[in-house]
């Protein structure tokens, strides 16, 4: 039976954290689209985003990927990522 409360609790501390990672992520979204909508022009490189928002490769890119998808961002064939609307 301990065992079992065991494997519940670790289940709810695992939910827990994933819900706050979504949360952080959607905040971190949000930041990055008003940044491009306060600067419309604002075009930047994949290295320039990651410098800038003061994140790793891997979140970069998921934040990225949620914006192209939302077709708010998009990447330019030089690899610049700017407004899609732009």
């Amino acid at each position: 039976m301990q065992f079992l409360l065991l494997k519940v609790i670790e289940a709810v501390a695992l939910l827990q954290r994933f819900e706050r990672c979504e949360m952080e992520l959607e905040a971190l979204v949000r930041r990055i689209r008003g940044e491009f909508l306060e600067m419309p022009g604002l075009s930047l490189t994949f290295a320039q985003a990651k410098r800038l928002w003061g994140i790793d490769h891997d979140l970069c890119e998921r934040v990225i990927g949620v914006l192209v998808g939302a077709a708010f961002l998009r990447r330019t064939p030089a690899g610049q990522i700017s407004r899609a609307d732009f």
